[in-house]
């Protein structure tokens, strides 16, 4: 017997948008991008999407908050945890109308905030970028594990304490220098780690 059920994606729209764009800001400062095969573009679609998750003879729908895709994967946001390695079906928007179903499956899951989670899917064909958005050509690669190291570690951190602290309305200043902070104390640990003292 199958079984289905739906979960609902419980963050408003300004407030998805501010986590993402502070997320996006913290990757462009520690150059994660340069770590990926292919390129991500930003994807925030108005129109809903789809995660559908299957697990034995259970089948999830996750209300999804597209965050930016590549021809290879996409990274999402949802309010639950989903186990890594999940196979999926994402369901976007294409521009021209209508949606798109793409096979894949989720190779990360992390939690962002309260019930806020990211995952990244990796798509098993790659895609079309054209048919989501309008005048784009697909020219580089893609990864879909997260960048490694330090570097990921700090774009992770960096995002959270972000956008927790813009919920503050802490000043720039303070974010800057929280940043530092974060950044030194995790060269620290890689440096740490290259030298077998942990």
């Amino acid at each position: 017997m199958t079984t289905e059920s739906r979960v609902a994606l419980r963050a408003a729209p300004p407030q998805l948008a501010l986590v993402m764009d502070h997320m996006d800001r913290a990757e462009l400062a520690w150059d994660v991008a340069s770590k990926r095969r292919y390129k991500r573009h930003a994807f925030r679609s108005a129109a809903p999407s789809l995660l559908q998750c299957r697990r034995g003879d259970e089948t999830i729908t996750y209300e999804v908050a597209p965050r930016n895709i590549s021809a290879r994967g996409a990274s999402v946001l949802f309010s639950a945890f989903i186990y890594p390695q999940t196979v999926c079906d994402l369901v976007v928007p294409r521009a021209a109308g209508g949606a798109l179903r793409i096979r894949g499956t989720l190779r990360w899951c992390r939690h962002v905030s309260r019930t806020l989670h990211e995952g990244g899917i990796e798509f098993r064909e790659r895609i079309d970028l054209a048919e989501m958005i309008p005048g784009i050509a697909e020219t580089d690669g893609d990864a879909m594990a997260p960048a490694t190291g330090a570097e990921y570690r700090i774009a992770q951190e960096a995002a959270l304490r972000l956008a927790m602290l813009a919920r503050d309305a802490r000043p720039v200043p303070e974010l800057r220098e929280e940043l530092e902070r974060i950044r030194r104390a995790l060269d620290r640990e890689e440096a740490a780690r290259r030298s077998g003292i942990q």
